[in-house]
């Protein structure tokens, strides 16, 4: 199977230049077409996450009432709602269950759930890429 191999900008910290893992995405809108956003892949994330309007744009209905709490490095909870994605990456399609938050201001995050068994992930802080090998 081939590889799909990421190209990764750097950036500063307050500890010098360093690999960043941003990773450009395509998503199935519910217009029927694919619209590209700059996801974070995140192996310490348990799930995709996605901002509040995002749901909308891709035809997830989300309840009243949220499925789950919830909270984030500053220690802040929010509510989050479970919904399901189409991305591509390349020419490689796949869906990812995901949350969605009720904030318009989430990060976009690839996360481990389905993700990471649909792919092996390679991260090469040295030469700044990721590269993606589809699993059998």
């Amino acid at each position: 199977m081939p590889s799909i191999k990421l190209a990764c900008p750097r950036t500063e910290t307050p500890f010098g230049e360093m690999f960043f893992p941003g990773i450009m995405v395509d998503v199935l809108l519910a217009s029927s077409k694919y619209q590209s956003f700059e996801f974070i892949l995140d192996s310490g994330a348990d799930c995709t996450i996605l901002p509040h309007f995002m749901a909308n744009l891709t035809g997830n209905h989300l309840p009243r009432k949220a499925d789950a709490r919830m909270e984030g490095v500053a220690g802040i909870s929010q509510a989050c709602y479970k919904g399901k994605v189409s991305m591509r990456i390349g020419k490689e399609e796949f869906k990812v269950r995901c949350l969605f938050t009720g904030s318009d201001r989430t990060p976009f995050l690839i996360g481990r759930i389905d993700f990471f068994s649909i792919f092996r992930v390679c991260f090469d802080g040295n030469d700044c890429n990721i590269t993606l090998t589809r699993g059998e």
